[in-house]
C-alpha cells in the first residue's frame, strides 16, 4: 500500500472455512476474496493459479499462469510503480 499498490488474493476452488486457517498458518495479511466463479470467467482465468498485474487505469499489464517467484513479482511489478 504504501508504495501504491495492493494485493488481494481471490479463491475459487476452497470454501471460507478452509481459506482462513490456511491463510493463518501462513501468516498472509492480504485480503482473501471469495469467487463464486464470475471474477474467473470475467479474466479469463483456465489455469491455477493465476496472477494478474492491473495498473492505476485497471488496465491489466501482465498476466502469469502457475506460481510466482519473488523476481517474477519484482519484475511485473517494476513497470506499475
Amino acid at each position: 500500500k504504501d508504495a501504491g499498490f495492493i494485493v488481494i488474493a481471490v479463491n475459487l476452488e476452497e470454501s471460507a472455512d478452509k481459506i482462513k486457517p490456511f491463510a493463518e498458518e501462513l501468516g498472509m495479511a492480504l485480503p482473501i476474496v471469495m469467487d463464486d466463479g464470475l471474477a474467473a470467467r470475467a479474466y479469463q482465468v483456465r489455469v491455477m493459479p493465476s496472477s494478474f498485474f492491473i495498473d492505476r487505469e485497471g488496465k491489466i499489464s501482465a498476466r502469469w499462469l502457475g506460481v510466482l517467484t519473488p523476481s517474477l513479482i519484482e519484475k511485473n511489478l517494476a513497470p506499475l510503480l
